[in-house]
C-alpha cells in the first residue's frame, strides 16, 4: 500500500537536527487511488442554503414544494440557529408545513431569548389551521396558562391570551386563567383583552395596538367620572 499526502495541512513545530522548523505538512495515510471522503453538510447549513433558495421563489413554487422542505435540519435550525430572524422564519415553516411532527420543537422554542421567536413558537404550538392531527387539548392550555404566569413580553402575553380564548370550551382551565390574568396581569391593554374575553365567553380577542387604544380610552374615561380631567388630551391614533 503506498503512501500518499492529504491535501490538508496544519502549522505545526518540530526540532530537526537541533534547529527548529516553523511549519511542516502533516501527513495522513490512505490507499493510492481511494475517493477522498466529503464532510456531511450540518442541519444549520442545510437550513440556511433552503431558507435562501426559499425566498427566491414564487409562490406558486413554494406550495408545491412545500412537502420537500428538510424538517430534521429546520427543526435544528429553530432552536439553536445564532440568527434569530432565520429560527423564527424556520418555525413559521415548520408550523406551516411540517406542525404535526414539530410538536416538540415550538415547545422547546418558547424558551428562546428572542420575544419575536416565542411568539412564532406560541403560534405554532396552538393552531389548528395546518394541522392534520388533532391537537393535544390539555398539553397546550397548560403551555399557554405558564406564559401567562412567567412571560415578560407583554407581546406575547397578549397573544398567548388569544390563543386561550380559543380553548374556553374545551378545557376549563383556559377560563380560569384568562379570568385570573384580567384581574392580576400588569399590563392594562392584557387586563382588558382578558376581562372582555372572561365576560362575554368569545374567542376573538382585540389586537395588540387596537387593545392599547382602548386601554387608553377606558383610562380617560375613568379621569373623566373622577373629576380629575384638566385639559386637552392627545388624540388617539
Amino acid at each position: 500500500m503506498s503512501v500518499v499526502q492529504s491535501d490538508c495541512s496544519v502549522q505545526c513545530s518540530v526540532h530537526v537536527r537541533g534547529k527548529r522548523a516553523t511549519s511542516c505538512r502533516a501527513l495522513t495515510t490512505r490507499p493510492t487511488g481511494a475517493i477522498p471522503v466529503r464532510m456531511a453538510r450540518s442541519d444549520l447549513e442545510i437550513a440556511n442554503d433552503f431558507v435562501r433558495r426559499w425566498g427566491a421563489l414564487s409562490k406558486q413554487r413554494r406550495a408545491r414544494r412545500g412537502g420537500e422542505i428538510p424538517v430534521a435540519a429546520l427543526q435544528a435550525a429553530a432552536l439553536s440557529h445564532p440568527d434569530f430572524a432565520l429560527r423564527r422564519f424556520c418555525l413559521f415553516l415548520l408550523d406551516h408545513y411540517a406542525s404535526d411532527v414539530s410538536w416538540n420543537v415550538f415547545r422547546l422554542a418558547l424558551r428562546d431569548p428572542v420575544a419575536s421567536v416565542r411568539e412564532a413558537a406560541l403560534h405554532g404550538l396552538s393552531c389548528e389551521r395546518c394541522r392534520t392531527e388533532d391537537l393535544c387539548v390539555a398539553d397546550v392550555v397548560t403551555d399557554l396558562i405558564d406564559i401567562l404566569g412567567s412571560e415578560s413580553n407583554a407581546e406575547v402575553r397578549h397573544r398567548a391570551v388569544a390563543a386561550l380564548a380559543r380553548f374556553l370550551d374545551r378545557d376549563g382551565r383556559a377560563r380560569e386563567a384568562i379570568a385570573h390574568t384580567a384581574s392580576h396581569d400588569l399590563d392594562s391593554a392584557i387586563r382588558l383583552v382578558a376581562q372582555t374575553v372572561a365576560d362575554q365567553g368569545r374567542p376573538h380577542v382585540r389586537r395588540r395596538k387596537a387593545a392599547l387604544r382602548d386601554a387608553q380610552r377606558q383610562r380617560r374615561s375613568r379621569h373623566f367620572s373622577c373629576g380629575s380631567f384638566s385639559g386637552p388630551t392627545e388624540p388617539v391614533s
